[in-house]
């Protein structure tokens, strides 16, 4: 199956400087834009955008897990959701353990 609609059509491709103050949540960093000979700017590649994107989009499915396996999440940053999977993993193996320890004493 391929596109219902496909177009050649030459396009201008820029990169530029996208200023920022530096600091993580404002960082400095180099975008592409792609224009259209008529001066529209059709599509915008932002590097710093594209993390933002994937970081929403990993904090919502380990929200959905939490929320799934009937766990809640307190989680805002990735790092947060590092340390509570963590903490769960630890938490399982700890009751992996004593369920082993119990079955070798029966």
């Amino acid at each position: 199956m391929g596109p219902d609609d496909l177009r050649v059509m030459p396009v201008i491709v820029t990169t530029l400087k996208r200023a920022g103050d530096g600091s993580a949540g404002s960082p400095v960093r180099i975008i592409t834009q792609i224009w259209n000979e008529q001066g529209t700017l059709l599509h915008e590649i932002d590097p710093f955008n594209a993390f933002e994107y994937r970081a929403k989009q990993m904090l919502d499915a380990h929200r959905k897990f939490f929320h799934a396996n009937g766990l809640e999440s307190e989680a805002n940053t990735l790092e947060q959701c590092q340390e509570e999977l963590m903490a769960k993993i630890y938490e399982l193996l700890g009751s992996v353990a004593t369920y082993m320890e119990k079955a070798k004493a029966s």
